[in-house]
Order: structure tokens, then C-alpha cells, then sequence
């Protein structure tokens, strides 16, 4: 329940949000596809994270959890530490 309760709350703020952010990127870029992070570490469309805003919820941990990952990918190396505080993300390989 609290979840849904939460996604009600959210609805209008991310909805109005999301609309500008597509017009403004559609603008921007308009060959582009946008995409939002979900807290589980993909993306999703906007229309799709304006109907479940929840989603997003710890989606900035999550995406830093996934861009340290391509950075290790490509860096050649095995393993690495991240640690994300207060929006600064910092990575040590």
C-alpha cells in the first residue's frame, strides 16, 4: 500500500516534470531517444516513468552502479570499488 500511495503522491510532480524534460530534449536532440533510470538499474520510457514515477526511486545509486560497471568493462580491468555520496560518485579500480 505504501508504494502505491507513494506512486499517487508523485504522479503529478514527475508527470509535469517528465513532460517538460521530453519537450525540452525533443527540442535538444530530436533524433534522440530519451530514457530515465529505474531503481533497478535499466531505463525506461518516460510516458512509462510518468505513469510509475515509484520506479525511479534510488534510480541515481543504481545508475552509478551501472556506469561504474561499463567503465570496468572497458578499463580492462576485474574488479573495482564505487561509492556514491551525496551525488558525487567516485570510483577506484
Amino acid at each position: 500500500m505504501s508504494t502505491t500511495v507513494l506512486n499517487a503522491y508523485l504522479l503529478p510532480l514527475m508527470s509535469g516534470y517528465l513532460d517538460t524534460l521530453t519537450s525540452v530534449a525533443g527540442e535538444i536532440a530530436p533524433a534522440a531517444t530519451l530514457g530515465i533510470n529505474q531503481s533497478s538499474g535499466g531505463l525506461m520510457s518516460a510516458s512509462q516513468a510518468a505513469r510509475f514515477p515509484i520506479r525511479t526511486a534510488l534510480s541515481g545509486p543504481a545508475a552509478g552502479v551501472v556506469g561504474a560497471a561499463a567503465i570496468l568493462r572497458t578499463s580492462g580491468r576485474k574488479s573495482a570499488i564505487t561509492l556514491d555520496m551525496e551525488g558525487r560518485a567516485r570510483m577506484y579500480v
